[in-house]
């Protein structure tokens, strides 16, 4: 043993250069594990603290509330214990407050409480601020309704002051948005509160009125993510059981359901970061084949001097496998060492304990370094010691590692086997590896290739580069293969980040497909109500406000195909504005195409009443108390609005408070109040039956401001009436029964309708069969449909769905329920120079309270995801240090080239081979492990990347995409990384090669051998 220690300790000694490029590699191939380690800690701490941060400031916060009378010393208790446990938890600006139900006392309708903190939650506008409680009288303040509806004033609180002890002190605005994010007070009704929950408590005249004790505080992101999202769940329920079993049951809500799903998405990113992190490090093992390789022919010398001096082929073999053990534990103790680093360079400000995060990253990865470390020790005996004679049993080897690598993952793509994310990592993992040994299988072939042209006529120093290449095949063979595994890697990491980039654009318009989309939240119920469009439209020109019009209906009614399906109405021209229509919708047309399909014709946009009109007047004959007759009116972005109409004679009239241009969309004729009342009470309460309401109308004229607006009734018809029309005039025989009578221009009979033209889904068109036609009934009236086109999916709507244009669905509603044409969602595009403005306009209107979302922002969102930005940073590190080390493996090739066919060489120079003409032969054999490596390296990552997005369809971020991944493979990223690798190999090879030959005499190779 001390003998073979001594001679593997010279050999270390007198060729350190080729041992520090061994300890590089496996260096490099320690440091990635324990970096994709750190990154994996890093993610997780991230996505939390991400994920709470986003969340709105109303909405981020943890209330904890009791319905337990809570007084005296169990209210001190609980209080101390509550804000304990919060403190515990990171929770910034903790209050206590108790709130009464809602109280309806002198006229006035109002929530009564009180908060600690009073002052800094609330705005004052007039008088002061409330100071004392005592159990006779108790001072409050004045607040407007959080959601504004309702101002205030101190005499509104007259009656309530006097009946409930109570002293209202001033007005003001609740500035403190958690009460009503959390929904511990109403929204819509003004607030009374005082400054102390136990005084108010205590106040006598409240004694029989119901009360909650609560405490909220707001959400810490980065103390969440310090504890992590399980941890402080478990102490808000330990805070939850040690009051409950005190003082009584204490229920603690959050935004769980956010942060926990976050969390759970990034642990479930772990085997990705486990798989990618060895996967880089068993990658850069490559580099050490390399350098192995350059060392075989010095191993295979000096086994045979020992052999031929008695050694034993043990004593060889434990020689050999000693030599390269300092540099492999040296390369293991710098790559762990680097790798700690630069996690805990990378941590400040993101992990509470970046120097512990980073030794968790060591002590999570150490079995897979003593493994890499293992493999690099049994990768360099093995090559340095396999013997001249096994080409075929190498071949066999390599054969059989690529066959097991592409059936792997044939096997995962065809669902073979269970497609858990390490399997279906694990097989891109071989796959990489594979295109590596595939190249490496290709070297002979291609040698035997350019050896024919050679003997063509091609010129000796290709003959002599190709020659001794064949004859010693090892060495270029490996360098081939480890460059194109490292072109492999590097064409993947910029392929994916380019696909996954991609994918984000392609989310971002599935969520919002214009610019801006609008939809209903708790405070705004139709988002278009509360849209300031005429500022919107003065503050960016080029917008364009598209409203969604949806409702439900019933498809195949009186079938057992019968369901529900919103039928959604949208301008035509949307499917045009629409970003990244293709991939969102999954459809192959074209959608300039799928938009003239569906456009509706020969319907009028209905009688316009000009803007700023202040009454509507229809002269009306036959009109009496029976009945109530309304019109219904639509503004230009299609919000609709029914107007009852007042009698006075034949003239029925109302005021107009729209100050926008309108147009008049139809009319109702339904039971009035009074007659529906005399009805029910004489069914009700009487044996007999009651008429219904029954009659003739005659509308002539209608008049907007005084000035007749020419209406045409010729067209006019309904479902429910017998109406006789012509141009100045309707006459209409109706009875009002259990549907009202709605009369609308345009009119169709049943018998005589056209299908209408619609978009769906996949499963609604496969229900309709073959011939696409199919019936929808609306309020009892079935509407043919014709099916002109399927989009497999269009998330902003929903997985089902037919889709006309939006004034054929709105005559399809308003034919027999007008008014129930709601805009569901108003869809708004415009230039990128106008956004800002656009979104300055909806900050400052109502819709503000509605749920707003800017693609922008939700592109942002998505790129900038903490799982998928940093399971990228990863790939690319991986490709980058893979390129570099191939790199100096490309050089170092070539110094092993050169120390390997020394004997070569040395006989061509003493023939009169000059030292120009040797270099060149250097030269030319890395050029043609450069042409064979780089290429099918190319080929590979494409092909990776195309496996990765089939496989991993839950996308870097570890969550379900839609619409699905696509294959993007940017002429750039080729550009980049061909070039990248062709010049930077080039250069380090060609310095390489021309510093070689450079002595005076030519040098004999056993000279050097020790």
């Amino acid at each position: 043993m001390r003998l073979e220690a001594g001679l593997a300790w010279s050999g270390l000694r007198h060729r350190p250069g080729s041992w520090l490029l061994l300890a590089l590699g496996v260096a490099v191939a320690a440091a990635l594990p324990v970096i994709a380690a750190g990154l994996r800690t890093e993610a997780m701490v991230a996505a939390v603290r991400t994920s709470v941060d986003a969340l709105p400031a109303p909405s981020r916060a943890v209330l904890a509330v009791t319905s337990t009378d809570l007084r005296d010393q169990d209210l001190s208790t609980t209080d101390r214990t509550v804000r304990g446990g919060f403190a515990g938890a990171g929770l910034l600006d903790v209050r206590q407050a108790l709130t009464f139900r809602q109280l309806s006392v002198g006229g006035a309708d109002f929530t009564l409480g009180a908060v600690t903190g009073l002052d800094s939650a609330v705005r004052l506008n007039s008088g002061t601020l409330p100071t004392t409680c005592t159990p006779d009288r108790c001072e409050v303040l004045a607040l407007a309704a959080p959601d504004g509806s309702t101002p205030v004033t101190i005499a509104d609180f007259a009656g309530a002051e006097k009946d409930l002890g109570l002293v209202v002190t001033g007005t003001g605005t609740l500035t403190d948005g958690r009460p009503a994010g959390t929904r511990l007070i109403s929204t819509d009704v003004p607030l009374l509160l005082g400054t102390d929950p136990a005084g108010i408590s205590d106040l006598s005249s409240l004694d029989l009125f119901g009360r909650t004790t609560s405490w909220f505080g707001t959400l810490d992101g980065a103390a969440v993510a310090a504890i992590g999202a399980s941890g402080f769940d478990r102490i808000l329920a330990g805070i939850s059981q040690t009051v409950g079993a005190a003082q009584g049951p204490l229920t603690i809500t959050w935004p769980s359901d956010t942060v926990l799903d976050a969390s759970a998405r990034a642990a479930a990113s772990a085997d990705r970061f486990r798989i990618l992190g060895v996967a880089a490090g068993v990658l850069q093992l490559g580099f050490c084949v390399v350098v192995a390789a350059g060392l075989r022919r010095r191993g295979q010398l000096v086994g045979r001097l020992l052999t031929r001096r008695g050694a034993s082929w043990r004593q060889i073999l434990l020689t050999t496998s000693l030599q390269p053990l300092p540099a492999v534990l040296v390369g293991l103790l710098v790559g762990a060492a680097a790798g700690a680093l630069l996690t805990a360079l990378r941590g400040r400000g993101i992990v509470a304990d970046p120097s512990a995060a980073a030794l968790d990253a060591v002590d999570a990865t150490w079995p897979t370094l003593v493994w890499l470390g293992v493999a690099a020790i049994a990768i360099t005996v093995a090559t340095v010691r396999w013997p001249d004679s096994a080409v075929r049993p190498t071949r066999l080897v390599l054969d059989c590692v690529a066959v097991l690598a592409v059936g792997l993952t044939v096997l995962v793509l065809t669902g073979g086997a269970a497609a858990d994310g390490t399997l279906t990592t694990g097989a891109v993992v071989l796959l990489a590896s594979a295109t590596g040994l595939v190249t490496a299988r290709l070297w002979s072939p291609l040698l035997a290739l350019v050896s024919r042209l050679s003997r063509a006529g091609t010129g000796p120093v290709r003959e002599v580069a190709v020659v001794a290449a064949r004859r010693r095949p090892l060495l270029p063979m490996v360098t081939a293969g480890f460059l194109a595994a490292a072109c492999c890697s590097l064409m993947f990491a910029g392929a994916d980040r380019a696909g996954l980039q991609q994918s984000a654009r392609d989310q971002a318009a599935a969520q919002v497909p214009l610019d801006v989309r609008i939809t209903p939240s708790a405070g705004v119920s139709v988002p278009l109500d509360a849209l300031d469009t005429t500022g919107l439209v003065a503050a960016a020109p080029g917008a364009v406000i598209r409203p969604v019009v949806s409702s439900s209906v019933t498809a195949f009614a009186g079938t057992t195909l019968a369901s529900s399906v919103p039928l959604v109405g949208i301008d035509p021209a949307v499917l045009t504005e629409m970003h990244e229509f293709g991939p969102v919708t999954g459809s192959d047309d074209a959608p300039a195409e799928l938009a003239s399909r569906i456009t509706a014709t020969g319907l009028t946009p209905g009688t316009p009443v000009p803007a700023g009109s202040s009454t509507l007047v229809l002269q009306v004959a036959g009109a009496n108390d029976d009945i109530t007759v309304r019109v219904w009116v639509a503004t230009t972005e299609g919000r609709e609005r029914g107007i009852a109409l007042q009698r006075n004679g034949d003239r029925l009239s109302s005021a107009l408070d729209i100050a926008g241009p309108l147009t008049i969309r139809a009319i109702e004729i339904s039971e009035s109040d009074a007659h529906l009342m005399h009805r029910q009470h004489g069914v009700g309460e009487g044996d007999s039956d009651r008429a219904l309401a029954t009659g003739d109308l005659t509308f002539t004229t209608v008049r907007a401001g005084g000035a007749d607006l020419g209406l045409s009734w010729a067209g006019w018809g309904s479902d429910e009436a017998d109406v006789e029309a012509g141009a100045t005039g309707m006459r209409v025989h109706y009875q009002v029964g259990d549907n009202r009578v709605v009369l609308t221009p345009d009119f169709v009979p049943r018998t005589d309708l056209t299908p209408i033209p619609v978009l769906t889904d996949p499963a609604t068109a496969a229900r309709a069969g073959g011939s696409g036609e199919f019936g929808v009934t609306v309020n009892g009236v079935a509407i043919p449909v014709r099916i002109v086109g399927v989009l497999p999916r269009l998330p902003a709507l929903g997985t089902t769905y037919l889709i006309a244009d939006r004034s054929a669905a709105t005559a399809i509603l308003d034919r027999t329920a007008p008014g129930t044409a709601a805009v569901t969602q108003v869809w708004i595009g415009a230039p990128a120079d106008e956004l800002a403005a656009v979104q300055a306009a909806i900050d400052t209107s109502g819709a503000a309270a509605a749920t707003v979302a800017y693609r922008s922002v939700v592109l942002g969102a998505i790129e900038q995801d903490p799982v998928a930005v940093r399971s990228l940073d990863l790939l690319v590190l991986s490709g980058v240090i893979a390129l570099l080390l191939a790199l100096i493996a490309a050089a170092a090739a070539v110094r092993a080239d050169l120390d390997e066919s020394a004997a070569d060489h040395h006989a061509l120079e003493l023939d009169g081979l000059t030292g120009g003409r040797l270099r060149l032969v250097l030269l030319t054999r890395s050029t043609i492990t450069l042409l064979l490596g780089i290429p099918l390296g190319v080929l590979g990552g494409v092909a990776l990347t195309a496996v990765a997005l089939h496989l991993l369809v839950t996308g870097a971020a570890g969550g379900p995409v839609v619409p699905p991944l696509r294959l993007v493979v940017p002429a750039p990223v080729v550009l980049v990384v061909v070039g990248s690798a062709l010049v930077g190999c080039a250069l380090t090879a060609g310095v390489a090669a021309l510093t070689a030959f450079r002595g005076r005499l030519p040098r004999a190779p056993e000279m050097d051998l020790r």
